[in-house]
C-alpha cells in the first residue's frame, strides 16, 4: 500500500511539474508555475529509485516544452524541439545532481545543489543564441518587489531563489514538518525573502523621479504583407514595383502618427521595428524627409527604417536617432538578430536636456551582458524597437523592463505584432499597449528624464561568481568526503 502511495506521489509530482512547464514563457506565462514546478520535480527525481525511472518525467518536460514554443518564432520544426532540448539543459542538469545528493544523505548539498547548478546552468545558457528568454527569472514580473533583486544581482539572484525554495520545501516535505528538523533551513529562507522584500519595497516607495520626465511616444503601423520574406527571396530588383505603393503608404502614415505626437507635446518620437521598409536605393530620400520632420517640429525623431539590399538575403534593421536642428546623432543597426548582420556591436547614446538617449533593436534587450553598455554610458532612457508574434506577446515585451530594473534606467519598447510598454527604472508601468486590441497604435508616456543607480549596474556578475565559487567548494568538499570513506 505504501509503495503505491509512494509511486502514485512520485509520478504525479513529476508529471505535474512537467506540465507546469507550458505555463513557464509566451502566451500562456503564470509566474508562479516556475516555482511550483520546480518544487514538484525535485520532489519525483529524489523519490525515484533508479535513474533511469526519471526518463517519462523527462519526456513530459520536452513534450511541454515544444508546445509552449511552437509557433512563438517562424523555424521548422527541427529547430523549436533543438530550443526545448537546450533550455532544459539547466533544470535537467540541477534536477540529476540535486537527485544524487539528496540520496546520499548530504544535507547542505541537498539544500544548495540544486540551485547552484540550476543558476550556474541558466548563466551559460544566456551566452546561447536564445538569450535569457527562458530563464525561470525572467518570467517574475508580476511581483514587482521581489523582482527589484535583479537590481542587486541580475537575474541570478533570482534563479538562485527559485532553487533554493524548491529543495527547502522538499526539506520541509520529507521531514513531516518537524519543526525542531526544519527550523534552521526555514528561518533562512524566510529571512532571505524578508531582506528581499524589504529592499524591493523600499526602493518602490524611495526611488521617485527628482528631474522631471520627457514625454515620449511610440509608433506602430501594421505591416500589410510579410516584408521579411522579401530579405528570404533574396529581395530582387523586380519585387520593387510590386511592393512600393503599399510601403509609400505606410510611412506616410508613419510621418502622419509622429506628426500627432509631435502635436501630443512628444518631444522623443520613435518607431517599432523595422517600420518603414524600403530598398537600398530609397534610403536617402528617407533620411532627407526625417531630417526635415525632426528639424520643422524641433523633437528627438527615431525612425526606423529596414533596408532591403537587392539580390542579397540580409537587410539593414536600423533606427537613426535625429536631433532638433535635423542632425543625425547616431545609427545603430541590430546586433543580435537571425539575419547577417553589419552592427559593430557598440550601443549608442547621446546626451540631450532630458536625459541620456540611447537605442537597441528587439532581441538585443535579452541578453543583459549586451545591454550592460547602456548602464556604462549612464543611460537615462532606452528606446526599444521590437517586432514580435502573437505567440510570445505578451511575454517578450515584458521581460524587457527587468533590464530597466537591472540597471537603473527606463525602457519604452514599441512593438509590431505585440504589447508596447513603458516602465520606469524600478518597473513601474507608465503606458501599456496591446497591438491586437487597438487600431490607433500610437502609446505617449511621460518618462522620468534620469535613471539611478544599481548594483548590479556597478559591480556586474558578482553573484554569479559567489554561485561558481559555492559550487566549486562543495564539489571540492564532496570530492574528499568520498576519497576519505574509500580509504576508511
Amino acid at each position: 500500500m505504501n509503495m503505491n502511495r509512494d509511486n502514485v506521489e512520485r509520478l504525479g509530482s513529476g508529471f505535474i511539474g512537467a506540465i507546469l512547464i507550458f505555463f513557464i514563457g509566451w502566451h500562456w506565462h503564470v509566474a508562479i508555475a516556475v516555482w511550483l514546478s520546480v518544487i514538484l520535480l525535485v520532489r519525483s527525481f529524489r523519490m525515484t529509485e533508479k535513474w533511469y525511472g526519471t526518463l517519462p518525467i523527462l519526456g513530459t518536460t520536452v513534450l511541454f516544452r515544444y508546445l509552449s514554443i511552437t509557433g512563438g518564432w517562424d523555424m521548422p520544426f527541427y529547430m523549436e524541439f533543438a530550443f526545448s532540448l537546450l533550455v532544459l539543459l539547466p533544470l535537467w542538469a540541477a534536477l540529476y545532481t540535486d537527485r544524487w545528493y539528496a540520496r546520499s544523505g548530504r544535507r547542505l548539498g541537498a539544500l544548495l545543489m540544486f540551485p547552484l547548478v540550476y543558476t550556474a546552468g541558466d548563466f551559460l545558457l544566456g551566452f546561447s543564441p536564445i538569450g535569457t528568454v527562458f530563464s525561470p527569472a525572467v518570467g517574475q514580473f508580476s511581483y514587482a518587489a521581489l523582482a527589484q533583486t535583479v537590481s542587486l544581482t541580475g537575474l541570478w539572484g533570482l534563479t538562485f531563489l527559485i532553487g533554493l525554495t524548491a529543495t527547502t520545501v522538499n526539506y520541509i516535505w520529507e521531514n513531516g514538518f518537524d519543526l525542531r528538523k526544519i527550523g534552521r533551513p526555514v528561518a533562512v529562507l524566510v529571512a532571505v525573502f524578508a531582506l528581499l522584500l524589504a529592499y524591493g519595497y523600499g526602493k518602490i516607495l524611495l526611488t521617485r523621479p527628482s528631474d522631471g520626465t520627457v514625454r515620449v511616444a511610440g509608433i506602430t503601423e501594421p505591416h500589410l504583407s510579410d516584408y521579411w520574406s522579401i530579405t528570404d527571396n533574396g529581395a530582387p530588383r523586380e519585387s520593387k514595383a510590386e511592393y512600393t505603393p503599399e510601403l509609400t503608404a505606410m510611412q506616410n502614415r508613419l510621418f502622419a502618427q509622429s506628426q500627432r505626437a509631435a502635436e501630443y507635446g512628444a518631444q522623443i518620437i520613435f518607431w517599432s521595428e523595422g517600420n518603414a521598409v524600403m530598398y537600398e536605393d530609397d534610403l536617402d530620400t528617407f533620411l532627407e524627409r526625417s531630417r526635415t520632420f525632426a528639424r520643422e517640429h524641433g523633437v528627438y525623431f527615431a525612425p526606423t527604417p529596414l533596408v532591403l539590399r537587392y539580390d542579397r538575403m540580409k537587410n539593414d534593421n536600423l533606427i537613426y536617432l535625429f536631433g532638433p536642428d535635423g542632425d543625425i546623432l547616431f545609427r545603430y543597426e541590430k546586433t543580435i538578430s537571425w539575419y547577417p548582420t553589419d552592427s559593430d556591436g557598440i550601443i549608442p547614446s547621446v546626451e540631450t536636456p532630458w536625459g541620456t538617449l540611447s537605442a537597441v533593436i528587439c532581441f538585443d534587450l535579452d541578453f543583459p551582458q549586451f545591454v550592460r553598455q547602456a548602464y556604462q554610458q549612464d543611460v537615462d532612457i532606452l528606446l526599444v524597437p521590437g517586432y514580435d508574434t502573437e505567440p510570445i506577446s505578451p511575454f517578450h515585451t515584458q521581460i524587457g523592463w527587468l533590464r530597466g530594473v537591472e540597471y537603473g534606467f527606463s525602457v519604452f519598447r514599441q512593438a509590431n505584432k505585440s504589447t508596447s510598454i513603458a516602465t520606469d527604472y524600478n518597473g513601474n508601468v507608465l503606458a501599456y499597449q496591446n497591438y491586437f486590441d487597438t487600431s490607433d497604435r500610437l502609446m505617449i508616456a511621460d518618462v522620468p528624464a534620469k535613471g539611478i543607480w544599481t548594483i548590479y549596474g556597478t559591480v556586474g556578475d558578482w553573484f554569479i561568481a559567489l554561485v561558481w565559487a559555492t559550487l566549486a567548494a562543495v564539489v571540492v568538499l564532496t570530492v574528499r568526503d568520498l576519497a576519505r570513506r574509500r580509504k576508511g
